[in-house]
């Protein structure tokens, strides 16, 4: 395996890591708030998705398996920004509201339109390089860029939202929505500079050690903003 397979590897279960150690104090908070709930669902399935990115790696001599698992990845990648989606809802329309049916339908619809494509148009194994254990995918062109939508709309939405939500308050809640805003600009970074560090050769490796400490940032930024007292 080369250096660039063992950074991956490494960076993917430090993340994994940290995102289930925010996961864990966010359920511990409070297990009965579903705002608690959604953001701990949001950080420990990232860390699954992670944790799957970095296991992948090791799969030599069958590529069939390496894309399996790198579908995976993807789709609980997906799934974990509902958490973060909802979150949002339960904080602008209380816990009752945001778990309504007209939320969840539609949330769970847009989550579908994002994975669908995986079975349609599959991912594929660069094999030049794989018999010198070096696993590098690739996502259908069309199709990644609506996945990055996806993800990119649902974060953007709920950083403007937290943004302006935090205009309209005052007090402790005022502080939480900022520091919610900030922590999950950096995850964002991170998260992105994590997955995509790969599409800038040996440059990847130092963007994805940046995308481990932007996440890492970020996962404890938001999760502190959560643990305040109101």
């Amino acid at each position: 395996m080369d250096i660039y397979g063992v950074m991956k590897i490494i960076n993917g279960i430090l993340i994994c890591f940290i995102a289930v150690t925010v996961g864990i104090l966010e359920f511990k908070r409070n297990s009965k708030y579903w705002l608690n709930r959604f953001y701990g669902s949001f950080f420990i399935l990232s860390a699954i998705g992670f944790l799957i990115y970095a296991l992948y790696h090791f799969i030599f001599g069958n590529a069939q398996a390496v894309i399996f698992w790198m579908v995976t990845a993807q789709i609980v990648f997906n799934f974990s920004l509902l958490g973060l989606l909802f979150s949002e809802f339960v904080i602008e329309y209380g816990e009752k509201q945001a778990t309504q049916l007209k939320y969840l339908i539609p949330a769970f619809l847009i989550f579908l339109s994002s994975i669908f494509g995986y079975f349609v148009w599959k991912p594929t194994l660069d094999m030049n390089i794989y018999g010198d254990d070096i696993v590098d995918t690739h996502t259908p062109f069309g199709w990644f860029i609506w996945v990055t939508i996806y993800r990119l709309a649902i974060m953007f939405y709920v950083i403007i939202k937290y943004w302006f939500l935090s205009r309209k308050t005052e007090g402790i809640l005022k502080i939480q929505l900022q520091r919610l805003t900030f922590g999950l600009i950096w995850v964002i970074i991170g998260t992105f500079l994590t997955l995509f560090g790969s599409a800038f050769g040996v440059l990847g490796i130092i963007l994805e050690v940046l995308g481990l400490i932007s996440f890492a940032a970020g996962a404890f930024i938001t999760s502190s903003a959560l643990m305040m007292k109101k």
